[in-house]
């Protein structure tokens, strides 16, 4: 399953739009996964995010929003254990890991 990651923003979504239109064209757009990553913690993000689905939601697999994480943020080295993780961001890699093994409705229809 492709996997396309973009911070909640207008400015990037206009940047992408060429490599959104091959990807439709290609026909891989449609079993994309979305994923629209918080780089900064701020509240308007989420706002955004919203705004960035509700335009690609019909286009793409899904649409996963995933939180900012502060200690990602700050540079930190990555625990293996994900003890330093927040639970959203936690709880947001497993929608990520979700859409990427589910089924899509045309495959699930084709079993």
């Amino acid at each position: 399953v492709p996997v396309l990651v973009l911070g909640p923003r207008p400015d990037l979504l206009n940047r992408a739009r060429p490599v959104l239109t091959e990807w439709a064209a290609a026909g891989v757009l449609a079993r994309t996964v979305l994923v629209l990553n918080a780089q900064v913690p701020i509240p308007l993000q989420r706002h955004l995010a919203a705004q960035v689905a509700d335009v690609l939601a019909g286009s793409v697999r899904s649409v996963i929003a995933i939180d900012y994480d502060q200690h990602l943020g700050s540079g930190g080295a990555l625990d293996p254990g994900g003890h330093l993780l927040s639970s959203q961001f936690m709880r947001g890699l497993g929608r990520l890991a979700a859409a990427a093994v589910r089924p899509s409705l045309t495959q699930a229809k084709a079993v």
